[in-house]
């Protein structure tokens, strides 16, 4: 089939896109290539790894021909890579979860395998490809804010080319992905949304697509206010596509917080942004703490949203209940979780029946590894902004100051939508770290950063 075929086809490619372009840009190309198109529900069997689907495989090959071909480029030690601790924490926790989870559970007539040492060790594996491997390939390749220009210029053309194929979904229904690979990589039902379809593309559901065209919106902007221009062609008229784009994917949560940060990128200084990312990170590591302690207000967001479209008020609800049960079990294994095999979730004692639905990244991680797992998971994910606004308050050239903002931002959207949704991809781990990378190193003009004219992003003057 297609789908399998074009897995097998993107290893040449990335080869090619490795020999074909500088680091940072070759390794972004690979990433959010395979994020953005190979299919959705294929995977491939490599013997004694964990199955790679397209967002490993992806790393996999970036990784593979960076050590083959670029290996004085993976030097990890150095400024800034201190928060590189989380990804040790992440894998010596899954390995540990493990070890505490061989015990078999029972519930009714259904029966949860305990996890055997071959287990704890591909459990591990799992957190190597999907956390540990993206975070050095990010912080090893960029090394300079020029770096990150690449990236958002990368992110921008990519969303301008997606453009036409979500205004073709939210036309005639989500069919990219049928046509291309002959089958529906969600439900179809949910596709509906306010009046109209929305669309997915290539990508897991149309909250990823909208979060995808989110992020891009900000970083047209930040290039924008950093006066560059991409190939040559002023940005204002891709900010207003890229907007309406965004507008059509039927997205409450990301048209609030476009409504939010888009005026903040257009008519503010960098440091609004910088607060702003700050004030999202902020969230994202209040929540845990204050679901799990019942201190946050749920109710009253389920009444906001009973303003909004109750339709929307009920699957709020439906989502705190759920975490609500959740919570409860983790409260058992509250420093390891419950591992792999769907341990982490919750049965019906007498039918054997699971009783829960599991939307957020963070409850899933929570329970599947434990507050451990958590902290490894958004400490990488969150402590690179750190990095980036201890140097954002030194001295530094307001053209790279505004796209270490814009970075900062992306990355804290990124980590804020890991608290409502589960999209998380190494693609985002590979950004954070990649962020934590460029503003690390000493200022200074560098042989291994190209000037970014390279990239076919140029200054200009307004």
């Amino acid at each position: 089939m297609l789908a399998d075929l074009a897995l097998y086809l993107w290893i040449p490619v990335s080869l090619g896109l490795a020999l074909g372009l500088r680091p940072s840009l070759a390794a972004t190309a690979i990433l959010l290539g395979g994020h953005l198109l190979l299919p959705v529900d294929r995977v491939i069997d490599f013997s004694g790894l964990p199955e790679m689907d397209r967002h490993r495989l992806s790393m996999l090959c970036a990784v593979d021909f960076f050590v083959l071909l670029r290996p004085e480029r993976l030097r990890i030690m150095g400024p800034g890579a201190g928060f590189l601790g989380f990804a040790a924490l992440l894998l010596v926790g899954a390995f540990a979860t493990g070890l505490g989870n061989g015990d078999v559970l029972e519930y009714g007539p259904a029966v949860v395998p305990g996890m055997s040492l071959y287990d704890s060790v591909s459990f591990a594996n799992v957190q190597l490809l999907d956390f540990v491997l993206p975070a050095l390939l990010g912080f090893a390749v960029f090394r300079r804010p020029q770096d990150l220009r690449g990236y958002l210029a990368l992110l921008v053309l990519a969303a301008l080319l997606y453009a036409p194929l979500v205004l073709l979904e939210a036309r005639l229904s989500p069919q990219v992905h049928r046509w291309l690979y002959g089958s529906h990589q969600h439900e179809f039902a949910q596709t509906m949304r306010l009046g109209g379809w929305r669309p997915m593309v290539l990508m897991e559901h149309g909250l990823a697509l909208a979060l995808f065209l989110l992020t891009a919106v900000i970083a047209v902007l930040g290039l924008w206010r950093a006066r560059l221009k991409l190939a040559g062609v002023s940005l204002g008229v891709p900010s207003v596509v890229l907007a309406t784009v965004l507008a059509v994917c039927r997205s409450l949560g990301s048209l609030a917080y476009a409504a939010l940060l888009v005026p903040l990128m257009a008519f503010s200084r960098p440091g609004l942004p910088m607060l702003a990312a700050l004030a999202m990170a902020f969230t994202v590591v209040a929540y845990p703490a204050l679901r799990g302690f019942d201190l946050f207000p749920t109710w009253r967001l389920v009444g906001l949203a009973e303003t909004v479209n109750p339709e929307r008020s009920q699957s709020v609800a439906f989502r705190f209940h759920n975490e609500n049960v959740l919570l409860e079990k983790v409260a058992e294994r509250p420093w390891l979780g419950w591992g792999s095999f769907g341990r982490n979730r919750v049965y019906d004692a007498g039918s054997g029946e699971d009783v829960t639905a599991t939307d957020g990244f963070w409850i899933i991680q929570l329970g599947s590894q434990g507050v451990v797992g958590l902290v490894g998971a958004f400490g990488l994910l969150l402590a690179p902004l750190l990095v980036a606004t201890r140097r954002l308050l030194r001295p530094m050239e307001p053209q790279d100051a505004w796209v270490v903002v814009t970075t900062m931002l992306i990355c804290a959207i990124q980590a804020i939508d890991q608290l409502p949704n589960g999209f998380l991809a190494p693609l985002h781990v590979f950004l954070a770290a990649g962020l934590a990378g460029a503003v690390a190193q000493p200022s200074g003009p560098s042989a291994s950063s190209p000037p970014a004219e390279s990239l076919g992003v140029r200054r200009h003057s307004r």
